[in-house]
């Protein structure tokens, strides 16, 4: 069996609970399946030695106490077979008994141990399985070892890739790879049709179509939230950017640890609109912390005077716009927020109504953004049009998992655009 990811020892600047994967030590990320020991209360999570399940431990303790509490009273959880819909839907509700109980809400590599967790690919029964050797993301019990021979070399070669990518993305050489600093951007000598080309123009211009390596794929995501607000406010012609002046303020609703850590990519943004522009970017969002933080700018931005703002919230929208930190929004983004998901998006969409501003969603599927569509409609009862709807030019060409497929996609896929929900 190949070993992908050996696991890094050095420990230092490596953030391991950034992600979790059912079949990699969740502290080192070594893929190696030999040495790999499963957790010995609740069975969900792996590592490669005593050493690292020990240095997790406090991390894990109260989580893995309440999972093992439930699986103790149902002798049949490992056992049980389930058509995929059912799985799905156990998973979800599982975790949501999980985050109620501890009174706090998961963290994402929380969330992931729930709707990533090994099952039989057919039966999703959880218990004697065997894992494909070569992507390691894919496992089945005996009596569908035949159907595993289904399980396609491309789709393999994907998920293989996602755990690579997943891996690169908390290694700090990575992010020091990302913080170029587009003091050329916008050139009117590089033409930018679509994320591939902004990619070779201003990332990788010397390596033509040929090879992506790893982190040409995680600079694509990297840079696509503010490049798909431009591509989307551009095809409106609602602003002129490069003659805006003054504050910009960009409301990022159910904002997540993604669209964080992507925060210093909106330089782009800045960089579009005019001197003496401060723009503000106030990321709403559960998974969050409260941050008040001033961007490090390149050299031209301060020679411009310009400003670049993150204001971070761990809040629903609607308690964020009736908060004292509330600040007016020039427009408001979904970056993949799922508004026709949960019980608490009816009087977010009221409060995105009331700001009476553009409002840009995406979403993975072209299906689920017709859903959140469908869902605004009914909340405000009348019908919500858009000014556009299309395929994104900008999408992220980073695969994830995807746990309501089993297959992988793609972040910011399709685009939105409403000039208000009036």
């Amino acid at each position: 069996m190949a070993v992908i990811y050996e696991g890094n020892r050095h420990l230092a600047n490596f953030d391991y609970n950034q992600f979790f994967h059912p079949n990699v030590c969740h502290v080192c990320k070594s893929t190696d399946q030999n040495n790999l020991l499963s957790c010995n209360r609740c069975y969900m999570i792996s590592y490669c030695t005593e050493e690292h399940k020990i240095l997790h431990q406090s991390h894990h303790e109260d989580i893995c106490v309440l999972i093992s509490s439930v699986l103790d009273e149902d002798p049949d959880w490992n056992t049980r077979r389930l058509f995929f819909h059912e799985w799905i839907e156990i998973q979800k509700t599982f975790a949501e008994i999980i985050r109620m109980t501890l009174t706090r809400e998961l963290m994402p590599y929380e969330k992931q141990m729930f709707v990533f967790a090994k099952s039989c690919f057919i039966c999703h029964q959880r218990g004697n399985l065997y894992t494909c050797e070569r992507c390691i993301s894919f496992s089945y019990c005996v009596d569908h070892a035949e159907l595993a021979l289904l399980h396609h070399p491309t789709m393999c070669e994907l998920l293989t890739l996602t755990l690579k990518l997943d891996i690169a993305a908390i290694e700090q050489k990575t992010w020091q790879t990302l913080q170029v600093k587009f003091t050329t951007f916008p050139s009117k000598k590089k033409r930018v049709t679509n994320m591939g080309t902004f990619c070779n123009q201003y990332f990788r211009p010397q390596k033509g179509d040929l090879y992506w390596c790893l982190y040409d794929h995680i600079f694509t995501d990297y840079v696509s939230d503010p490049l798909t607000v431009h591509n989307g406010l551009k095809s409106a012609n609602w602003f002129r950017l490069e003659e805006t002046m003054g504050i910009f303020t960009v409301h990022v609703i159910a904002a997540n640890y993604v669209n964080r850590h992507n925060f210093p990519a909106w330089e782009l943004f800045l960089h579009l609109l005019n001197k003496n522009s401060k723009l503000i970017i106030v990321m709403i969002g559960p998974e969050l912390q409260t941050e008040f933080n001033e961007h490090k700018v390149c050299s031209r931005c301060k020679i411009a005077r310009k400003k670049l703002i993150l204001e971070s919230f761990p809040l629903l929208y609607h308690h964020y716009v009736s908060s004292t930190s509330y600040k007016p929004p020039t427009l408001i983004v979904g970056f993949q927020a799922e508004v026709h998901v949960g019980v608490t998006w009816s009087e977010s969409i009221i409060a995105i109504q009331a700001r009476n501003c553009p409002f840009l969603l995406t979403a993975k599927t072209e299906t689920k953004l017709l859903k959140d569509m469908i869902k605004m409609r009914e909340v405000l009862n009348k019908s919500v049009n858009s000014f556009l709807n299309v395929k994104n030019k900008f999408f992220s060409y980073r695969p994830y998992r995807d746990f309501e497929t089993e297959n992988v996609s793609y972040r910011n896929t399709y685009l939105a655009i409403f000039k208000n929900l009036n």
